[in-house]
Formats: structure tokens, C-alpha cells, sequence
């Protein structure tokens, strides 16, 4: 999830808005190849199912649910999570430069599921 997030500048996949939309949808797999942090952990047969159909302002227990998900299903809160980090945090600055309160975000997630941030995140996260 992450190393994908990171090749892809930590920016959002999101649907190019239609006219009289106030904004674009994120999705699991959007255009160019991007996907969001849970698309990542998506079986690449998806993406023709998922691209435009569907976005992830719906819960992630839908889309386990909707598609026959069960590997899924004990990593939600873990995936919520990881979105959260994704969508609120990192893009707050367009996928530019993280911010501290990004760092601090992921650092949360990692201690809560008992996991350490890889260096090459550290590295991206550190204040420029």
C-alpha cells in the first residue's frame, strides 16, 4: 500500500468531476493508474469492475460486502485508517509536502496495529 501510494506522489485517485458537480469522487481505482490506499490492496482483476463505478466515500465493510471480500473483512479498521491518513492527511497539501501532522497520523496507525513506518516513508514524511 504504501511503496504504491509513494510511486504515485501520494496523490488521491479521484474521478474527474462531471459538469454540475461541486467535486471529484476519490476512488479505488481512478484515472491515470492512480488508486486510492485501499485500492492498493485490491486485486488488480477489480479494476475493470471498480474504475468510475464506484467510490470510497462508501464504508470499506460495503465494498467487502459487494464484491466477496473475506480476506478483507478482519482489516477494516486497519483500512479505514490507512484511508483516513491518505485522504485527510496527506493531501491537505496536494500531495507537495507532508506534513508533520501526517507523520504523527501514520505513526498512530503503526503503534496501534504494532508496526513500524518503513524508512523510505519516514524519508518522504520528514519536514522540508
Amino acid at each position: 500500500m504504501l511503496k504504491g501510494l509513494q510511486k504515485q506522489g501520494w496523490v488521491k485517485s479521484k474521478a474527474i468531476p462531471q459538469p454540475g458537480e461541486p467535486t471529484a469522487w476519490c476512488q479505488y481505482f481512478g484515472p491515470h493508474g492512480l488508486r486510492c490506499a485501499v485500492g492498493h490492496c485490491l486485486p488488480t482483476s477489480m479494476e475493470e469492475e471498480l474504475i468510475g463505478a464506484v467510490s470510497n466515500n462508501d464504508p470499506i465493510e460495503e465494498l467487502i460486502a459487494n464484491f466477496s471480500l473475506p480476506d478483507l473483512e478482519p482489516h477494516v479498521g486497519f483500512l479505514s485508517r490507512m484511508q483516513a491518513f491518505h485522504d485527510d492527511y496527506m493531501q491537505s497539501l496536494n500531495g507537495k509536502n507532508l506534513t508533520a501532522l501526517a507523520s504523527e497520523n501514520l505513526q498512530r496507525v503503526a503503534e496501534r496495529y504494532d508496526l513500524e513506518v518503513p524508512d523510505f516513508v519516514k524519508k518522504d514524511l520528514a519536514p522540508k
